[in-house]
């Protein structure tokens, strides 16, 4: 299978997995590391290669590491995104992954789009006001 093609993904406790068209589904789950945040932003890569993605994350019980917090500031490009929705985020969740999009800005990358949502159905209703929104916006 090419790296092109490539759907599914798995990083310690964690998972991720493309659904056609452009949504990629992310369950962080336990504390990411360095080399899970290195695996996490081959995903990233991987799964923009067909074009920018909307992620679907769900954060339930998952924590980041400083040292792998700022490895994805500096190597996760916004440009791979249309936007990411979050669910299952605690206070500190929400923190981390908004100083992450905040980080990104500071290395000279533009912004992403970050929002919280509450449950996964939530989720995918928030990206398909997004995906209209686009089209939208292509019209």
């Amino acid at each position: 299978m090419s790296t092109a093609a490539k759907t599914q993904w798995s990083f310690g406790e964690s998972h991720g997995r493309f659904e056609s068209p452009d949504l990629l589904l992310v369950t962080f789950r336990g504390t990411l590391d360095v080399e899970g945040a290195k695996q996490v932003v081959e995903m990233y890569r991987e799964a923009a290669s067909r074009g920018p993605v909307f992620v679907l994350v769900d954060l339930t019980g998952s924590g980041v590491e400083p040292a792998a917090r700022t490895h994805l500031a500096q190597n996760v490009s916004p440009d791979w995104f249309h936007a990411m929705v979050g669910y299952g985020a605690g206070f500190a969740q929400k923190a981390v992954l908004k100083s992450l999009v905040i980080g990104a800005s500071l290395f000279g990358k533009a912004a992403m789009e970050l929002e919280f949502v509450t449950t996964e159905a939530e989720g995918r209703a928030a990206i398909e006001r997004r995906r209209g929104r686009l089209r939208a916006k292509v019209a």
